[in-house]
């Protein structure tokens, strides 16, 4: 192959020409390539001392050396990637709609029982008889009308003729007492939660293609061939 030593072709076959070989990053020893070692050293990778790699283009696109916005192209680098994981790093603030769809259920609930704290004050019957004592006794202990002279107003108990004291006031304290229950008592048990648009909620991420559109050729490297002249 008649051609500058460590040129890379295009070509659109399945076979390298004579004189060249496939740019598949294969190692070459360097007694056996010593010119072309000369030439492209180690950027590709190797020893050094004993052997050396050729340029590896397997789905790789050629690009010319140099500085970029954001990147440093050297000789001999690999940059990029076919497929790429986007984060929320990658994505602009947003929102997404939630709707919640509960999942309720009774539940018993024993409301415990309270203990009656009432004080009751009762009516106040009084006999219309005169009383005979002035200090209530045992046997003479009921409430009487009253009669002439020394103010007698107790008198033994009666059962009939009672009438009923004007203007006594019966009054209830405390609170009334009521037994334990149990109800039923409709509460949320669970739910699930709608978020959209287009949301894979609970799913892994799937990494994005950012490959280019191309067409597979075979990148070939003379390693026979005339000596380029450095200027």
């Amino acid at each position: 192959m008649d051609a500058y030593l460590g040129t890379i072709y295009i070509i659109p076959y399945n076979f390298a020409m004579y004189g060249s070989q496939f740019c598949l990053g294969q190692t070459l020893q360097v007694s056996q390539f010593t010119a072309l070692y000369s030439l492209i050293g180690t950027i590709y990778g190797g020893s050094g001392n004993q052997n050396f790699q050729l340029p590896d283009l397997k789905g790789q696109v050629p690009v010319g050396v140099g500085a970029t916005p954001g990147v440093n192209f050297q000789l001999g680098t690999k940059h990029g990637a076919n497929f790429q994981t986007l984060s929320v790093l990658n994505l602009p603030d947003h929102t997404h709609p939630a709707q919640f769809a509960p999942t309720t259920a009774n539940q018993p609930v024993t409301i415990p029982a309270v203990q009656n704290t009432l004080d009751v004050k009762v009516d106040v019957d009084v006999y219309g008889g005169g009383g005979d004592t002035t200090i209530p006794t045992a046997a003479k202990n009921m409430l009487s009308g009253g009669s002439t002279g020394t103010t007698k107003i107790y008198n033994s108990p009666q059962t009939s003729n009672l009438v009923k004291l004007s203007n006594v006031n019966t009054t209830v304290t405390g609170s009334a007492g009521s037994p334990a229950t149990t109800v039923n008592v409709s509460t949320v048990t669970g739910g699930t939660v709608a978020v959209g648009p287009g949301v894979r909620y609970g799913n892994p991420q799937a990494p994005v293609s950012v490959l280019q559109p191309s067409l597979a050729l075979n990148f070939i490297i003379a390693v026979e061939g005339i000596y380029p002249q450095r200027p």
